[in-house]
């Protein structure tokens, strides 16, 4: 069974004291059975990667101090994330893996902002 949220397939076999699933990945919870997920699956609202990678018009990267890269991402409406990434000792400094964290730690913002105005646009929020 997938998670209707993360679709991760590692769901635990753990119910909470109301009976719904809960997902070993991300912690969501859901109703059980199959009539809760063709519910839930029939009346989906979420964000995919592409829709973050979508909002992101530019990077920008430098490398601050001996051991740490910054990460600007600009989004479509010009709003400006940044993340970093970072390691513990100088020698093990790799700009391209502290590229990648840093773009993650932004990316993950992201994610936030774009699921809070998606559930803002959702009807069952107004």
């Amino acid at each position: 069974m997938k998670c209707p949220k993360c679709q991760g397939v590692r769901v635990s076999t753990e119910r909470r004291p109301n009976g719904n699933n809960i997902c070993g990945s991300c912690g969501h919870t859901w109703p059980n059975g199959p009539a809760a997920a063709v519910s839930l699956n029939a009346s989906k609202v979420s964000l995919t990667q592409e829709d973050i990678d979508k909002a992101i018009v530019s990077e920008e990267y430098i490398k601050m101090g001996k051991k740490t890269v910054v990460c600007l991402l600009t989004l479509k409406n010009g709003f400006e994330i940044v993340g970093t990434g970072s390691c513990v000792d100088p020698a093990n400094f790799d700009m391209a893996i502290g590229k990648t964290y840093a773009r993650e730690d932004a990316a993950s913002q992201i994610w936030k902002l774009e699921g809070y105005h998606l559930q803002c646009q959702h009807p069952a929020s107004r």
